[in-house]
């Protein structure tokens, strides 16, 4: 075999001389050449005189290098040729200078290089995948550091376009770590674990993604997996996998996605590595959306120092506006018109202090006034005062009337919305688009209540509205879509929701962006809608997007604990229980955190994790959850309620199954 790998040495290749070898891989030999008519110094990639007869294994030649012909970006290693000879085929190459990312890796790398290297391999990517092609062989080797400090991705030997058709007859593996080693076809008997994947196995088994090691096709998120294994390795130092282990073994481990943990990370960049090691594909990021990710890590040190100075070029520039308008209002407007604008001002100025005077210590004799009192006594005093400023009166009462709802606190938040919208419809009619908000709301009340009859009038009226006053990409048109679709699912009529939820997210990424949280909530509700459908798949894919971008959010976000708690409840669907545990305990403490322990929304984790127990027959562990939320119900909704007596009709069952008739 060596002597025939040196025997193209000194021979010239169409005008090309062959000058040295630079080393031999799994279909021939790479060679250095000299391109005498462009004076350069190329690659030459050579298909091994064995496998030229085979038609796949050239056809595979081939296509890498038209592959790489339509590929122009830095990263990606260039073709120049590609020379059909009597004896063997070569592919003409841009020669690279440098040395492999396992062996920068094995050296001190700068953790400002390891960020630089994972930017421009998603960059190359991105590029990648937007083209229609997948690598399908990422890993360490295939990636080399040049000496300006750039990257280049080699090998596209396995790659394909997507919308090529693709063999899946036969089972063959490339084995790890062992790159001068052809492709070797398994023999194994019908009943061995490897012939039981199916279709065709192609790629390195120590970074493929686990559809790629069970012969399913190779996706762009595929290649994702790969670079998720590679990043792991590259910030880490750690292999994803145990290089000890054989062929075989490792191959059983990629099928099922098992790697070793990430750890000793940033919490950012542990989390992106983590998903793009996600098991199904779908839940894995895109290229794009990983380079975002990936970026806003690397840009956090500076959006900190941004965003103090920012505040306070906005502050100083919020305090010249003010200084300004007010001129200009005092310039402009009649003394008249003036002095109401002041009156006004003084009003509710005089209301907003009076409220706050409640806290003051000479009123509450030392003791602590809560939010609640604070807002409690404001809503008093709305029942006396700025009678004759009725649009001011109703603003008020809709901003405490929503916090109360936020709260839990739903009857206040019914009567106090409901005063609002009467003020608005008297002022402006029914059908203004001013009343469509102060609708909203109201109905949103309703519906967390469970008068759903009377939350779905509300919800249509307000989207009637809206209808008429906006345009179609308007992202208040696609909350008002949002809200009644809420109201039709709730009601178990799935067919008239779905289209409402899917029309709302479209209309919201076209106005705000992919990342937006009203698109966050728009996923949460769809997926809650296909949960109960029973589409899994598709609902776990949209849940981990809601949760990817609520995260953005905080971790102690109340959006994020029910994205959370929803993922845990389809888990538990799945009977995925422990990582339904983990889920719904986690999602307990950001709502308990976030919004207090009297929340109703707390109720419904306590209750839904109390039921998982049960399922497990860990009763001890359930009925103090069921307590919690059964006593959260009966302040919130009474003790004739409906979502009450569920809570009273779980203790039952319990008790029962307990023996405790």
């Amino acid at each position: 075999m060596k002597d025939e790998i040196h025997e193209l040495l000194g021979q010239t290749i169409g005008h090309i001389r062959v000058v040295d070898v630079l080393g031999q891989g799994g279909m021939g030999a790479v060679y250095v050449g000299f391109d005498d008519t462009l004076q350069r110094r190329v690659a030459l990639k050579a298909i091994r005189a064995e496998f030229r007869l085979d038609p796949d294994t050239k056809a595979r030649f081939l296509r890498e290098a038209r592959i790489l012909s339509q590929l122009d970006h830095p990263s990606v290693c260039k073709v120049h040729d590609f020379i059909e000879g009597e004896e063997n085929d070569f592919i003409v190459l841009e020669l690279i200078q440098g040395k492999s990312l396992r062996g920068a890796m094995s050296s001190d790398m700068d953790q400002n290089v390891r960020l630089r290297v994972a930017e421009e391999l998603l960059e190359m990517l991105a590029e990648v995948h937007a083209r229609g092609v997948v690598h399908r062989d990422l890993k360490p080797e295939n990636v080399m550091m040049i000496p300006d400090g750039s990257i280049k991705v080699l090998d596209f030997g396995l790659a394909r376009s997507l919308d090529e058709g693709a063999d899946y007859s036969q089972v063959r593996t490339m084995a790890a770590d062992r790159p001068e080693e052809p492709a070797e076809h398994d023999g194994a008997s019908p009943s061995s674990d490897l012939q039981t994947t199916r279709g065709l196995v192609l790629g390195t088994v120590g970074y493929m993604s686990p559809e790629q090691a069970r012969g399913e096709p190779a996706t762009a998120a595929s290649d994702m997996y790969s670079v998720g294994l590679i990043l792991q390795e590259l910030f880490t130092g750690e292999a994803p996998f145990d290089r000890s282990q054989d062929h075989h073994e490792l191959l059983k481990h990629a099928a099922l996605g098992d790697s070793r943990p990430v750890v000793g990370l940033p919490s950012d960049l542990t989390r992106l590595i983590e998903r793009l090691k996600s098991l199904a594909p779908g839940a894995r990021p895109s290229s794009v959306d990983a380079l975002d990710m990936l970026r806003r890590i690397i840009d956090r040190p500076h959006r900190r120092r941004r965003r103090a100075l920012v505040v306070a070029v906005w502050l100083a520039l919020g305090l010249l506006a003010v200084g300004m308008t007010v001129q200009s209002r005092r310039a402009a407007h009649a003394a008249r018109r003036a002095e109401q604008e002041a009156a006004t001002a003084r009003q509710v100025t005089e209301f907003l202090v009076g409220m706050f005077e409640a806290a003051s210590p000479e009123k509450t004799a030392g003791q602590m006034v809560t939010a609640r009192e604070l807002l409690d006594n404001g809503a008093a005093r709305l029942d006396n005062e700025l009678i004759d400023q009725p649009l001011v009166r109703a603003s008020l009462q809709r901003t405490i009337g929503w916090v109360y709802f936020e709260l839990g606190l739903y009857d206040d938040a019914e009567r106090l919305l409901g005063q609002a919208l009467e003020t608005q419809e008297r002022l402006f009619g029914a059908d203004h688009l001013e009343v469509a908000q102060y609708l909203s709301n109201l109905g949103s009340v309703h519906w967390a209540k469970r008068n759903l009859e009377q939350a779905e009038q509300y919800y249509a009226r307000s989207l009637r509205i809206r209808e008429r006053a906006c345009e179609p990409d308007d992202p208040a048109l696609a909350k008002s879509l949002n809200n009644l679709a809420l109201a039709y699912a709730a009601q178990g009529r799935s067919e008239e929701a779905e289209p409402l939820y899917r029309k709302a997210i479209r209309v919201l990424e076209k106005a705000h962006g992919a990342d937006h949280p009203d698109v966050g909530t728009g996923l949460n509700s769809l997926a809650n809608l296909l949960r109960n459908l029973g589409e899994y798949d598709e609902a776990e894919v949209m849940f981990l997007r809601a949760i990817r971008i609520r995260e953005k959010l905080g971790d102690n976000h109340p959006h994020l604990g029910m994205s959370l708690h929803n993922l845990a409840n389809l888990y538990r669907n799945l009977d995925r229980l422990d990582e339904a545990e983990a889920l719904f305990l986690r999602s307990g403490t950001i709502l308990e955190t976030a919004l207090g322990a009297s929340h109703p929304d707390l109720a419904v984790n306590r209750r839904v994790l109390a039921e998982l127990y049960c399922q497990q027959r860990r009763f001890d562990e359930a009925e103090p959850l069921f307590q919690q939320a059964l006593t959260i119900r009966e302040v919130a909704f009474g003790p004739d309620h409906v979502n009450t007596v569920q809570v009273l009709e779980d203790l039952a069952g319990l008790y029962n199954d307990r023996g405790q008739a």
